[in-house]
């Protein structure tokens, strides 16, 4: 798993497939699967989305010039309407509420 969770801090920005991801843990991806499950709870294409949200949220917490499209944009999100949708379910708000927060 440290493998995994390696490769996606290492190209958090850059597209990610499920292969790339069991290609790095060295593991087919019904092994990952699993053990994602196992680890993680989830699947590891949710992981990877849960990771690349936490680092939206802190760059929108932590960066006065981050805009809410690019950096959804940045960590590949290329619909911004999903975006909020992941963003919202992940931390009960909503990007422009996390960003207003950092104002305040």
């Amino acid at each position: 798993m440290d493998a995994v969770l390696a490769y996606i801090d290492s190209r958090l920005c850059a597209p990610i497939s499920l292969e790339d991801l069991a290609r790095a843990a060295s593991m087919s991806s019904r092994a990952l699967n699993i053990l994602c499950h196992r680890h993680h709870g989830v699947p590891p294409m949710k992981l990877l989305r849960n990771l690349r949200l936490d680092a939206a949220r802190a760059r929108l917490l932590g960066d006065a010039s981050a805009s809410i499209t690019d950096t959804a944009l940045a960590l590949g999100f290329g619909h911004l309407g999903r975006f909020s949708a992941y963003f919202f379910s992940r931390f009960q708000e909503l990007p422009r509420d996390t960003r207003r927060r950092r104002e305040s």
